[in-house]
Order: structure tokens, then C-alpha cells, then sequence
């Protein structure tokens, strides 16, 4: 691409209607004068158009770039009527985006910012790999207990009964009793 100061330019003086006329024949020159015509304008009269919770990745200016290059291409079936025709065309254009990206938005939703404070409560995949990895050495040590060693056990560690209650179950004649069982 060349460099934008050493492009031939066509002078100002040529207005909207004749450089709409040469772009759409094919003239990159008149193309470009366009664009650095008409972009501004075009930039400012489309500020915050596309409201706040509509910019999702796309912000005004994306949408007035994507407008206009439409538009360029459209230039052999655009009917040009005036010197303004055609920033109203792109005007248009541009209205017409914004209101299929606020379509859009309202079809999948506002995107919203995910709070990392906010943690999961499911276990990761390396917790459920260790729980499994624990309840297999707990399996293969239960087995390795009398019935009444198992029995208690169970109680104290999957059931979270007190020492009381444990005492109650195994008719032990105290918590402390309980307690002092083989664990």
C-alpha cells in the first residue's frame, strides 16, 4: 500500500456526487476521498448511537467502518441523487447496524464479567481424583478392621456421630469410652 501523503488526491473542490460517481466506475482516488471525507462526519453523527450494553466486541466506529465499506461496494446499484444522498445512505446504513446489534444482544444477551471472587463449589479434577484415590485407601482399610472396629468407624467418620451418640449406638458406658475405642 502506498504511503497516504504521496497518493494522488483529488482536489476538494469536486463534490460528493462527482467522487460517488467516479467510485462507483471504479476509481480508488475517488474511493479514498470519500472515505476521508465522509468518515468523519459519519464518526461523529453516529456517536453513542449503539448504547452502552449493546457494545459487545463491535464499538460505534467499528460499525461505522463496516457501514461504509458496504455502502462502497454497493456504490454501482446506489442511485445517486445529490451531493448529501450519500452520506444519508451511509447515515442509513449505520442506523441499520445498530439496530441489528441491539437485535442481536437482545436475542443472546448482555454479556457480563465473571466475578473470580466467585468460586466453584464442585470439587476440581485433581480434588476428585485424590477423593477417589482416599476413599479407595479408606475401603482397603476398612476391610483391614474386625466388625466392631468397622461399626465404629463408619459412625464417627461417614455418619459424624458425637462421641455420645457412638456410645449410645455401641453400648459403651460413656463418651469417653467411646472415644478410647479403636478408631
Amino acid at each position: 500500500m502506498q504511503d497516504p501523503a504521496k497518493q494522488p488526491r483529488l482536489p476538494q473542490s469536486v463534490d460528493t456526487k462527482t467522487l460517488v460517481e467516479e467510485a462507483a466506475d471504479g476509481s480508488e482516488i475517488a474511493v479514498e476521498t470519500l472515505c476521508q471525507r465522509l468518515r468523519p462526519r459519519l464518526a461523529a453523527w453516529a456517536g453513542g448511537r449503539l448504547p452502552a450494553y449493546a457494545r459487545d466486541l463491535l464499538d460505534t466506529d467499528d460499525l461505522v467502518q463496516e457501514a461504509l465499506v458496504r455502502s462502497l461496494q454497493r456504490l454501482p446499484v446506489f442511485e445517486n441523487q445529490g451531493s448529501d444522498s450519500f452520506l444519508q445512505y451511509l447515515k442509513t446504513a449505520v442506523l441499520n447496524r445498530v439496530r441489528s446489534e441491539i437485535r442481536r444482544i437482545h436475542r443472546q444477551g448482555v454479556r457480563a464479567e465473571l466475578d473470580e471472587a466467585i468460586a466453584d463449589p464442585a470439587p476440581t479434577a485433581l480434588e476428585q481424583f485424590l477423593g477417589k484415590e482416599a476413599e479407595a485407601r479408606y475401603s482397603v482399610a476398612l476391610a483391614k478392621l474386625t466388625a466392631e472396629e468397622r461399626e465404629l468407624v463408619i459412625a464417627r467418620v461417614e455418619l459424624q456421630m458425637t462421641a455420645q451418640e457412638i456410645a449410645v449406638h455401641a453400648g459403651r458406658p460413656s463418651p469417653d469410652a467411646a472415644r478410647m475405642a479403636p478408631r
